[in-house]
């Protein structure tokens, strides 16, 4: 079952670049879903419909950002 990986695509992230990508997946949607919850308090259900644009928000940034991560990538020469 031994074998070597597969060889990576050529737009593959990695090292600090798959870190900030994966935190922003991750961190991004979920600070945007607290912040628009904390910005609308008029009651439970303005909380949730804060949270979940917020979310939405972050969710799109996140996607946004890390389209943006994949173009910009090193030369190694």
């Amino acid at each position: 079952m031994g074998g070597s990986l597969p060889p990576s695509a050529p737009d593959a992230l990695a090292g600090g670049r798959m870190v900030l990508a994966s935190a922003s997946v991750f961190l991004l949607p979920l600070a945007t879903a607290i912040a628009g919850a904390l910005w609308i308090r008029s009651g439970p259900s303005g909380q949730l419909t804060g949270a979940l644009a917020g979310f939405a928000a972050g969710v799109a940034a996140a996607s946004i950002l890390t389209r943006f991560i994949r173009r910009h990538k090193k030369v190694v020469p």
